[in-house]
């Protein structure tokens, strides 16, 4: 290639295609020239580079596709009509898998003995992801094949003596694992969950449950045998957290991800877990649907938690007072859901002084009023915004919004007051890339694709247009 293009060095092309989807990278940039091949052939650009076949696409294109891609490294596959099929091309079109997930894998592992022939097959597989129904013999006689894997993420539906089963195989097989992702989506015994946690312990550094029971004591001990637990979900709607069945999180000093959903945790509770203890590796918290928030949790949070990053409040009791703690100058905070909160104007108006912001949801928030705009447009690195489901948001509104000044992307599906009229005397930013809303029927969708059109706004920011369901 030569001019402009023929200047740039490797290195920097480098950069530019690793930006790229893997489709892109193989079915256009690798044609533009021989030396755009050459470049898109580094191996450092393989090593993060994933392929996940869509559901529609059909096994010949795959398979000429994957005739391409004999340096893939990683590979995907999930809601597959033909996983049996696909998969079985990998060994012979791909040998240097090292990351595998499969998803619906009692649909992938149909075929007698595929799971083993891939773990003998790809010698390299380093992280592998299976989604089970059950647990059979085959699956137990498999793990033997995988001495190599470092990497295992079992997301299961039930958690009984096969999984204990299961476990003692990977366990006494997979001597080089260093990193164990358990996620059980169903309840389970408190005798299931100690079993579990005391055959893998320092391995575990993911897990994720739910139970509709609390935990006693005993359950809550074994917890401090995970000193490598990276993340911890629970989920337990029925329970009434006390600080003693909160305590346990505190023993967990490498978490970077904690999720506490959907609980009724004591008043002093939740100050008290993040007053006695610090997370300094801690950079994402959700606290879905979470009861029982003081005026002081949150301050003790950000102290507990200095360089936090992302924070989901959605559904959970927040209060304007405990809220203010977020907005704070200092603050390393990134990414903020606050959808389905009762705040009101005068607990978000200091919003814009979490100076790193850049991603806000305040979706069914319906104690807002659209004077908050003013305040939001002020947050100076925000790019994405959802306000959805919100009565408050009006043409106008939008329009203010929009003087944030670097807003990429606009949610606002299901706000009644939202038409085709409103795009009328907007101004899209030259930057912005994204805008979602939801048309009443049919003449709504048609006129505001005529306003857009009309506008060039389908040139400046790519539209997503939904129609209720119960529209015909």
């Amino acid at each position: 290639m030569t001019g402009a293009w023929g200047d740039v060095p490797d290195e920097l092309l480098l950069e530019i295609f690793s930006y790229l989807d893997v489709e892109d990278l193989v079915c256009r940039a690798q044609r533009v020239c021989s030396r755009w091949r050459e470049v898109s052939s580094d191996t450092r650009l393989w090593t993060s580079l994933e392929y996940c076949p869509s559901p529609g696409v059909c096994c010949e294109e795959v398979r000429s596709f994957l005739l391409q891609v004999p340096q893939l490294r990683r590979f995907r596959l999930c809601a597959h009509d033909q996983v049996d099929t696909i998969v079985e091309m990998l060994p012979d079109y791909c040998p240097n898998i090292d990351t595998l997930r499969l998803q619906y894998s009692r649909r992938a592992c149909s075929h007698e003995g595929l799971l083993a022939k891939l773990l003998f097959c790809l010698e390299n597989i380093r992280c592998l992801e299976i989604s089970l129904v059950e647990i059979d013999d085959e699956l137990l006689g498999t793990f033997w094949l995988a001495q190599n894997l470092q990497s295992l993420s079992l997301k299961l539906t039930t958690c009984d003596w096969k999984l204990h089963r299961l476990l003692s195989h990977v366990t006494h097989n997979c001597i080089s694992l260093k990193e164990l992702r358990i996620s059980v989506q169903n309840d389970m015994f408190d005798s299931d969950l100690k079993g579990l946690v005391q055959k893998v312990n320092k391995l575990l550094t993911h897990f994720s449950y739910a139970s509709g029971d609390g935990f006693n004591q005993d359950t809550s001990n074994i917890f401090y045998q995970c000193t490598n637990m990276k993340s911890l979900a629970i989920n337990r709607s029925t329970f009434y957290a006390g600080i003693e069945n909160l305590e346990l999180i505190g023993k967990l000093p490498q978490l970077e991800n904690l999720a506490i959903f959907c609980m009724n945790v004591a008043p002093d509770s939740l100050a008290q877990l993040f007053l006695d203890n610090s997370w300094n590796k801690l950079v994402k918290l959700d606290f879905v649907g979470l009861k029982g928030f003081d005026n002081s949790s949150l301050e003790h949070v950000f102290r507990a938690c200095p360089n936090l990053q992302e924070l989901n409040l959605c559904d959970s009791s927040i209060s304007d007072e405990g809220f203010q703690p977020v907005c704070n100058p200092g603050s390393r905070l990134k990414r903020l859901a606050l959808n389905g909160t009762r705040l009101t104007d005068a607990g978000l108006q200091n919003v814009h002084r979490c100076r790193r912001l850049e991603a806000l949801n305040v979706e069914d928030c319906p104690y807002l009023t659209g004077n908050i705009a003013i305040h939001i447009a002020k947050c100076a690195r925000l790019t994405d915004l959802d306000v959805g489901n919100n009565a408050w948001v009006t043409g106008e509104t939008v329009k203010t919004l929009l003087l944030c000044p670097r807003l990429e992307r606009l949610g606002a599906e299901f706000c009644p007051n939202i038409t085709a009229a409103c795009f009328e005397s907007i101004v899209l930013p030259r930057n912005f890339r994204r805008v979602r809303v939801t048309c009443a029927d049919h003449t709504e969708l048609e006129n505001l694709l005529e306003v857009a059109g009309r506008k060039s706004f389908l040139s400046i920011a790519s539209w997503c247009f939904s129609i209720p369901d119960y529209v015909s």
